[in-house]
């Protein structure tokens, strides 16, 4: 019985040999270079394969940045042929090296087979060699620069970039040079005339004008907002006509104007720039609801160590307008 089994654990081995031995037979790694004599800087090719009767699964090595002593330029991909009862994969790798001398591309190791064998291709002798100098010449001194002739593309981003400086230095003196809007409101006043008094006189003017009743609502606001912001100016000595809304709101809460005041305000100040800056078209009530506030703004703020009453606002507003029409009729002769 011992011998049975002896003889077959014998027949396996023996087997399990043969079929490795034949199969390693059908399997060879070879490694071939253009070249093997070259100048310091130059490159060659390498082309590795793996061959066999039939498809075998590879394994192969990985080669990341150089090989022995020569640097790895470019690899390609791994190709498989097949046909003909042939299976190869082969791949070409671009060596260079920067030293002179002579050195050696190791074997290349390939794993082959479920078992992983290890197959190996054969090394290969390389020769760097340096650049021969002839010292029997005089030495050169180094070439110029060689000029190349221009062409329109190379003169395109130049000529682009000094169009849209040109542009913008244009846009820039229309908007706020020549162009003057018509709907800026520029309140000439009298220093001498009490703010009050002119912000009263300047509010019934635009009342007069029916500007948001013709359709135009922006030289309303700006108009309406310019009053108000020359007014806070003058009287609380803010300084309103610099200050966007927010921060004249903020100026006016600092100083402890009446809640309702200001609330009434920031409603003026909101809905004006929602129509400067939006296009925004607010419907006639918020159009009188604004020019009311701006009223009732200006009169509950007026110094109650003034003591004018409303016939004294009227009055003075009254010499305001025949003082400037007197002014006028001389103008005219």
């Amino acid at each position: 019985m011992k011998s049975i089994f002896l003889k077959i654990v014998v027949f396996s081995i023996l087997a399990l040999f043969i079929n490795v031995n034949i199969y390693s037979q059908n399997v060879n790694a070879t490694a071939e270079i253009d070249t093997n004599n070259v100048l310091i800087g130059d490159q060659i090719h390498l082309l590795l394969q793996v061959k066999s009767n039939r498809k075998v699964p590879i394994t192969w090595s990985m080669l990341i940045d150089s090989i022995g002593h020569l640097e790895i330029v470019n690899k390609s991909k791994i190709d498989t042929i097949t046909g003909s009862g042939k299976y190869i994969q082969k791949q070409i790798i671009t060596l260079t090296c920067f030293d002179a001398g002579k050195y050696q591309i190791p074997p290349i190791r390939f794993l082959y087979g479920k078992e992983g064998i290890d197959i190996y291709t054969r090394s290969i002798n390389v020769t760097y060699n340096p650049v021969r100098v002839d010292t029997s010449k005089a030495i050169k001194d180094i070439k110029k620069p060689i000029d190349v002739p221009w062409d329109f593309w190379d003169y395109f981003p130049y000529i682009a970039i000094t169009l849209g400086i040109l542009l913008i230095l244009g846009l820039i003196y229309y908007f706020y040079v020549k162009r003057k809007p018509e709907d800026i409101f520029d309140l000439d006043y009298d220093p001498s005339i009490p703010a009050h008094v002119l912000a009263l006189e300047a509010l019934k003017q635009l009342e007069n004008e029916k500007l948001w009743q013709n359709g135009h609502f922006k030289k309303y606001y700006i108009r309406l907002t310019d009053i108000i912001r020359t007014y806070i100016k003058r009287q609380f000595k803010i300084d309103a006509t610099e200050m966007i809304s927010s921060e004249i709101i903020i100026a006016l809460k600092s100083n402890r104007f009446d809640s309702d005041l200001v609330s009434n305000l920031r409603y003026l100040l909101e809905t004006a720039d929602f129509v400067k800056f939006a296009k925004f078209k607010p419907l006639p009530d918020t159009n009188a609801k604004c020019l009311d506030y701006a009223y009732e703004f200006v009169k509950k703020t007026i110094p109650v160590n003034n003591n004018i009453s409303e016939e004294k606002i009227k009055a003075d507003t009254d010499g305001i307008n025949k003082a400037e029409s007197e002014k006028s009729r001389e103008s005219q002769k």
